[in-house]
């Protein structure tokens, strides 16, 4: 959808549209998607130009279900009402922090690396921030700047480190997990799946980045690239690294609903980010915990003496000479091109 009125910033949305059967299984299950802020259409327009600039607005309410894989067991979470970035970090928008000294200037990195890593000061930290030359810059960057053909695609080879500190300087923030999938996907994209949707608009499995915003894929927020083109930062922390989402250009088309969480040190080709803002109230504490999940230590447990483990084994037994004798029953054709099949 378009939402368009003389005076005001235009506003675009994304829905999928679901059938009265799927309806009915969300509201059995639970779901009132009706009143979920991710599927309803809450519209509030703003007079032009009172936007944050280069930010769409997100409508705040509760956000039922992360439909990202391994997320869907987390509580549903009140959102409150938040900006983020219409597209990714350009590396010309980056050009500007770095020619601004904000490679220089402590005041933008000192909260992250304390958070990220109270072990190295900020001067070490900013030691290891430098591009091919060795000037202060992403990974990929030559004396100190982005190839010239690339100044409106997005920024890359950037830590959580450096996203953190130039979301700084602009008077925003990296979005956590929550406001990243809230602004990306549909909560009922758990049960109906979107991502599927708007990646196959986005710039997954190829050679390289484009420039922000050149495709038109557009999430349910209005923002354009979640999916593909740059693996996104975000805030949220795992019990050792900070989750990045979204995937990347180099990325098959799968991976956009998986969830990565390296070290905040990590700077590759497809690691970009975007920046949000959350207005004047503190962002809800529940939306800045570090998301850990249970382990189990296998070393702790007491071991099998080799008796009662030689007898355990043989309920695994089978004599690999023999052939399989694999059959397979019946195959089914998706009309997207998927195929299953059913193997006895």
């Amino acid at each position: 959808f378009r939402l368009t009125l003389d005076g005001y910033e235009p506003i675009d949305l994304v829905r999928s549209f679901l059938s009265l059967t799927q309806q009915t299984e969300l509201a059995h299950a639970g779901f009132d998607y009706q009143n979920d802020a991710s599927y309803a259409i809450d519209v509030r327009l703003t007079p032009a130009g009172a936007l944050p600039e280069g930010m769409v607005r997100v409508a705040g309410g509760l956000y039922a279900t992360v439909p990202l894989l391994g997320f869907a067991q987390l509580d549903p979470r009140m959102i409150p009402e938040f900006y983020i970035d219409r597209t990714e970090v350009t590396n010309a928008a980056f050009a500007e922090f770095v020619q601004a000294g904000g490679y220089t200037d402590e005041r933008w990195w000192r909260d992250a690396v304390a958070d990220g890593d109270p072990e190295v000061g900020v001067t070490e930290a900013l030691g290891r921030f430098v591009d091919a030359t060795g000037r202060p810059g992403p990974a990929g960057w030559t004396l100190g700047a982005p190839p010239e053909d690339l100044a409106d695609h997005p920024v890359t080879g950037v830590s959580w480190f450096e996203a953190t500190a130039y979301c700084q300087w602009r008077g925003a923030a990296l979005p956590t997990l929550y406001h990243w999938a809230r602004a990306a996907l549909p909560s009922a994209g758990a049960w109906v799946p979107f991502s599927p949707t708007l990646a196959a608009r986005s710039n997954l499995d190829g050679t390289g980045t484009v420039p922000v915003g050149s495709l038109d894929a557009i999430s349910i927020a209005g923002a354009q690239d979640m999916l593909g083109n740059a693996r996104e930062w975000t805030s949220t922390a795992s019990i050792d690294g900070r989750y990045l989402l979204g995937a990347s250009w180099a990325d098959p088309e799968y991976f956009v609903s998986d969830s990565n969480a390296p070290s905040p040190w990590h700077r590759t080709d497809g690691d970009g980010f975007r920046c949000a803002q959350f207005g004047d109230d503190p962002v809800p504490p529940a939306l800045l915990e570090p998301l850990t999940f249970p382990t189990q230590v296998f070393s702790a447990r007491p071991t099998l003496s080799d008796e009662v483990f030689e007898a355990t084994a043989q309920f695994y037994a089978y004599d690999p000479a023999q052939p399989l004798g694999a059959r397979v029953d019946s195959t089914a054709t998706h009309p997207d091109g998927w195929s299953v099949e059913w193997v006895s």
